[in-house]
C-alpha cells in the first residue's frame, strides 16, 4: 500500500547512547532539575540494565530505518510473497508491516482496504515482543481495531496470525501477517507454511540488502544512493522543499594507507561511516559511501543554514573521536566537507547532478583552504 506523498518514517527520537565526552556526563548518568527553578540538580546514575535497554532500542530503530529503505512501498517481490502466503494458508488478507513504537507502517498488503491496513499495530507489536509466530489463544486477548473493523464490515470469523521478520543482523523490524477464516493455531501445517513464507521474506531482504549496501562500511552504496537521490528530488520538486547535499572526504587518506597499511585504512573508513550514521539520523537523511574515501549525505527538507550546522557537528564528532592518523598535520583523522543546497524552484529544476557537482566544488574549496573544515558552495550567495 503506497504511503502518501511526503511520508516520513515517524520513530521517537531515541538516539544511541554515546560514549562519554570530556566535560559531559556519561551515558549512564542523567541530570535532574531542581523543583520549580529548572536549574540543574542531582546527577542520577542509570542502571546498566536501563543503558542496555536504550542501546537495544536504538539498534532496532536503526534496523527499522534500514528496512524502510530496503523494502519499498508496494514492492513487487514482497507482493508476490504475500500472494504465496494467501495461497498456502487460505488467508483472506495478508500484509507486511514495519513496526515502530506506536504504529505499523504497512509496506505491502493484499486484500486490505487502505483504511483497514493501518489498524494492525497492537497485533503486530505483540508479535515483535513475543519474537515468534503468534496465533490463536496467544493473540486473541489483545484488543484489536483491525479485527473489530473487519467484523463491522461483516467479515467474520477473522483470525490473525503473524510472524516476525528479521534483518540480516537478527533484529526484528516487522511482521508478515495473515487474516484467515480459520484459526491457524489449530492447523500446524498452516503455521509451517506461514513460517516458510517468513523465511523467504527474510532471504529476500538479505539479498536486497546485499545489493544496496557497501560491504565494508554498512552504508548504502553509490548505485542505491543514486536511486534514493532521484526519489528525494522528485519529492522536493512536488513540495517545493529545500534539499541539501554533503560531500565528505577523509583527509590525507592515501598517506594513512601508505603509512599504516590497508587494514588501518579500512578501519578508518568503518569508523567514519559509524560516526556519520550516528550524526545524520533524522527521518529522510541518507548517508552513503560514494567511492574510495568519499561519502555523501542527502538532507531532504533542509535549509543551507541547517546543512552547515549539521556538517560542522559531523566535523566535531570526528575530531572528538580522536582517531589516529600519524601522517596528518592534525595528528588525528579528520575530514573535509563540501555543502550545497537547492532551495528555489529554479535550482531544483537543474537536477540532482547539478547539486552533487556544487557540493563537490565546495569540497574542493575545503581542501584548498587546508582541510578539516566544512565549506558551503562557493557559487552560492550563502556563506
Amino acid at each position: 500500500m503506497s504511503q502518501p506523498d511526503g511520508f516520513r518514517l515517524e520513530i521517537p527520537d531515541t538516539a544511541p547512547v554515546p560514549e562519554p565526552r570530556s566535560g559531559f556526563m556519561g551515558a549512564n548518568q542523567l541530570m535532574t532539575a531542581e523543583p520549580e527553578s529548572g536549574k540543574p540538580g542531582a546527577v542520577v546514575t542509570r542502571s546498566p540494565e536501563v543503558v542496555d535497554a536504550l542501546q537495544r532500542n536504538a539498534a532496532r530503530i536503526d534496523a527499522v530505518y534500514q528496512a524502510a529503505e530496503v523494502v519499498g512501498d508496494d514492492d513487487p517481490s514482497m507482493n508476490r510473497l504475500l500472494r504465496i502466503a494467501v495461497q498456502l494458508t487460505g488467508a483472506r488478507f495478508a500484509a507486511f508491516s514495519l513496526v515502530a513504537e506506536k504504529r505499523s507502517i504497512v509496506k505491502a498488503s493484499l486484500g486490505f482496504a487502505p483504511d483497514i491496513a493501518g489498524l494492525m499495530w497492537p497485533l503486530d507489536q505483540a508479535v515483535v515482543a513475543a519474537n515468534h509466530l503468534l496465533a490463536g489463544p496467544e493473540i486473541e486477548p489483545i484488543e484489536s481495531p483491525l479485527l473489530r473493523a473487519l467484523a463491522q464490515q461483516g467479515i467474520a470469523p477473522a483470525h490473525y496470525a503473524g510472524i516476525p521478520i528479521r534483518m540480516p543482523n537478527g533484529l526484528v523490524v516487522g511482521v508478515l501477517s495473515v487474516v484467515c477464516a480459520s484459526d491457524i493455531a489449530m492447523h500446524p501445517e498452516l503455521q509451517k507454511a506461514l513460517e516458510d513464507v517468513g523465511a523467504l521474506a527474510e532471504d529476500w531482504i538479505l539479498l536486497r540488502s546485499a545489493s544496496i549496501v557497501d560491504v565494508l562500511t554498512g552504508l548504502f552504496n553509490r548505485r542505491y544512493f543514486e536511486e534514493l537521490v532521484a526519489r528525494e528530488w522528485r519529492r522536493s520538486l512536488r513540495h517545493l522543499a529545500p534539499i541539501a547535499m554533503l560531500m565528505i572526504d577523509i583527509d590525507y587518506f592515501k598517506a594513512l594507507n601508505d603509512g599504516l597499511g590497508h587494514e588501518a585504512g579500512d578501519a578508518a573508513l568503518r569508523q567514519v561511516a559509524t560516526i556519520l550514521k550516528a550524526q545524520f539520523r533524522r527521518g529522510g537523511d541518507v548517508v552513503a559511501r560514494y567511492g574510495g574515501e568519499e561519502f555523501v549525505v542527502v538532507l531532504p527538507e533542509t535549509t543551507a543554514e541547517t546543512a552547515m550546522d549539521l556538517a560542522r557537528a559531523a566535523l566535531r564528532a570526528i575530531e572528538d573521536a580522536q582517531l589516529k592518523h600519524p601522517d596528518s598535520p592534525y595528528d588525528a583523522l579528520t575530514v573535509s566537507i563540501g555543502v550545497a543546497s537547492a532551495a528555489s524552484a529554479e535550482e531544483q529544476r537543474r537536477g540532482p547532478i547539478w547539486l552533487l557537482t556544487r557540493a563537490d566544488q565546495a569540497l574542493y574549496e575545503a581542501k584548498r583552504k587546508g582541510r578539516n573544515r566544512a565549506v558551503f558552495d562557493p557559487a552560492s550567495a550563502y556563506r
